[in-house]
């Protein structure tokens, strides 16, 4: 029973993970200059082990992170 409960909880992490990357999909559609969803969304996909997608988002925040920051 464990085992399951353990599954149950890791597919809702991974459900989370992913509504929370179609928001933050949106909120990039409607302001790409904004770094911070990019940043949320990079640790939503570290968080479902998308690496590639992390890693690129991250590069995407570091270059359009306003200087100073």
């Amino acid at each position: 029973m464990e085992v399951k409960s353990g599954y149950g909880l890791t597919l809702a992490d991974e459900i989370k993970c992913l509504e929370a990357i179609a928001d933050l999909n949106k909120a990039i559609e409607l302001d790409s200059a904004n770094p911070e969803p990019y940043f949320t969304r990079a640790m939503a996909y570290r968080s479902s082990k998308q690496w590639d997608r992390s890693i690129a988002d991250l590069d995407k925040y570091i270059q359009i992170l306003p200087p100073g920051n």
